[in-house]
């Protein structure tokens, strides 16, 4: 597990890296009381995803999800994104069950593990 408190410049890189090559990597992240699983994409990634999913239900927020493809992108993302993701509970549970689309704030991590933690069913 990598601390954020001592590799503050990991994480961020690792954010940025993602988002200017549109990888996508296995991360499990700790905020405070939370933990987050999933995969970290690009900001694009994320926004297309959501534009995909909002596109049938309603075509302003779709627009919406577009314009903010558009903005300029200076390397230093302040969010983190992530699909698959799982939100494990002190008892172990995950909700949802199916995993989400998340976005997070890269300053709120305390911790982060490479690899998505996998679940007993």
């Amino acid at each position: 597990m990598i601390t954020i408190e001592h590799n503050e410049s990991l994480f961020q890189n690792m954010v940025s890296h993602t988002d200017r090559d549109d990888s996508t990597v296995g991360l499990t992240i700790f905020m405070g009381e939370k933990i987050l699983t999933g995969e970290l994409i690009s900001e694009r990634h994320y926004f297309e995803l959501v534009n995909e999913h909002l596109q049938d239900s309603t075509e302003n927020l779709a627009f919406d999800c577009k314009l903010a493809l558009g903005r300029d992108n200076s390397g230093n993302s302040q969010y983190f994104h992530l699909k698959n993701a799982l939100y494990i509970d002190s008892q172990g549970r995950s909700m949802p069950a199916e995993g989400c689309l998340l976005r997070g704030r890269v300053s709120g991590v305390q911790a982060v593990s490479i690899g998505s933690w996998l679940l007993p069913k």
